[in-house]
């Protein structure tokens, strides 16, 4: 008799399989769902075999999940296996074969404009590259390619730190201030081994968008990963999870303020009041914000305590001012 068998290791909870083998009229079922801890399944009926048949054992039938995120083996506790054909033995009595699935590690990434709006020649922004590893642990290095958008260039080395993942992160070759890619041979890895554990790794490139190109999309950017032991992860056919993309990121100019300060009179009356309106106008591509404001009462003008916020345009905060300062 032949029964089946399934095992799972480091596998998807959920992912589900069937293999089903009809031998001399006879059928041999096993259905069996992953779950978090590793497991066996032994499928409750068997086939009836006698030695010297050869058999061509079927393949599984995911019904849940995806067969390319684990490697496969079939071993038989009895008979001469050869690829997937058995050969029952006179000594095969109680043949048990048993399909074997290992997750296989599953590398994924994400990437982001830091901050969402670039600003052509502001200082401290940059890309931030998410690199997500589930499954299994990686057995090889992460291959990370990144080409930069026109005019944006690396304003210092790379840097990696762990998010949510155990392993202490390395990055390799990535690129030097000034550079417009990260190179042809740039690398994460762990510091010790190749490995990474299960988790998120955050991979910050600074970049320097002093002569950057300015548009709703100037900022749009794409980052290319391979390797790690996922053979999903490739760059051939651009798979979107190893493939992140921004999405639209604009570049604006600047801010550019300009204050004006008028009492819309050309004499004054020795003793009489009047009102001062201090404008400030944003001329530039991009908001400003933390700012502060502090009057200077000129000679000859007394009772002067206090500004008072008047108007603000849409979309802008009027803040508060206290005495002669506002913020």
């Amino acid at each position: 008799q032949l029964s089946r068998a399934k095992q799972w290791v480091n596998a998807t909870s959920g992912d589900t399989v069937n293999i089903t083998a009809t031998y001399n009229g006879t059928t041999a079922t096993v259905v069996s769902s992953a779950t978090s801890t590793d497991k066996t399944d032994t499928g409750s009926s068997t086939a009836t075999v006698y030695a010297g048949d050869v058999l061509t054992l079927p393949d599984e039938v995911f019904s849940t999940g995806d067969a390319t995120k684990y490697s496969k083996t079939i071993s038989c506790s009895a008979g001469s296996l050869s690829g997937k054909d058995l050969t029952v033995l006179a000594s095969s009595a109680g043949l048990l074969c048993t399909y074997k699935n290992s997750g296989l590690p599953q590398v994924s990434a994400t990437k982001a404009a830091n901050p969402a709006v670039l600003i052509q020649g502001a200082s401290g922004q940059s890309y931030l590259i998410t690199v997500t590893v589930a499954g299994t642990p990686t057995t090889d290095v992460i291959t990370i390619a990144d080409m930069l958008p026109s005019g944006i260039k690396l304003s210092g080395a790379p840097t990696v730190a762990a998010g949510t993942g155990t392993s202490v992160p390395k990055l390799e070759t990535c690129g030097a201030a000034g550079d417009t890619n990260l190179g042809a041979s740039c690398t994460l890895s762990g510091t010790t081994g190749v490995g990474l554990n299960l988790g998120t790794y955050v991979i910050t490139l600074p970049i320097d968008t002093s002569t950057s190109t300015l548009g709703a999309t100037a900022g749009n950017n794409t980052a290319h990963l391979s390797g790690g032991g996922d053979p999903a992860c490739i760059r051939a056919g651009n798979p979107p999870a190893c493939n992140p993309s921004t999405g639209d990121v604009p570049v604006n100019t600047p801010a550019a303020l300009v204050v004006t300060k008028s009492n819309n009179a050309s004499q004054l009356t020795a003793g009489a009041p009047t009102t001062y309106t201090i404008t400030i106008t944003n001329n530039g591509g991009s908001p400003a914000s933390a700012l502060e404001l502090q009057d200077v009462v000129g000679s000859g003008l007394t009772g002067v305590s206090s500004l008072i916020p008047a108007l603000a345009s849409p979309g802008s905060n009027l803040g508060t001012c206290a005495a002669l300062v506002c913020s």
